[in-house]
């Protein structure tokens, strides 16, 4: 039996791969680059809060404000934190497939998956 249900698929842009991956697996338009490059905002500011509270003078916090956010790159490449933000902010939960053993003994009783190879995400589903 044939369906006629329509696949959503988003074609990557620049490196927005994780923006792309997450829309593709949730099948819309859902999240945009910019919604993503806020959480990451976010993400940094929390970081840095919390590394202040040691001392805006210690080596630690000082070395670590010299830094970029680790949580997107100057070319649009997003962490696994904003990732699962994104997806936390819609009630789904990510769990690393190392912890799930449930997922790696049946793969298919799962919604889908986000993987990340040599810095590209992609979807699964």
């Amino acid at each position: 039996m044939m369906s006629n249900a329509l696949l959503y698929f988003e074609p990557q842009e620049s490196l927005f791969c994780a923006v792309h991956a997450v829309n593709n697996l949730l099948q819309g338009p859902l999240f945009t680059e910019w919604v993503f490059s806020e959480i990451a905002i976010e993400l940094t500011e929390a970081e840095r809060k919390l590394m202040a509270a040691g001392g805006v003078d210690s080596t630690e916090y000082l070395n670590w404000m010299s830094r970029d956010s680790q949580h997107v790159d100057d070319s649009g490449n997003f962490s696994i934190e904003v990732i699962k933000k994104a997806l936390d902010s819609m009630s789904l939960s990510t769990v690393a497939i190392g912890s799930l053993t449930d997922a790696a003994a049946d793969p298919n009783k799962e919604v889908g998956f986000i993987c990340n190879h040599s810095k590209h995400w992609i979807a699964v589903r």
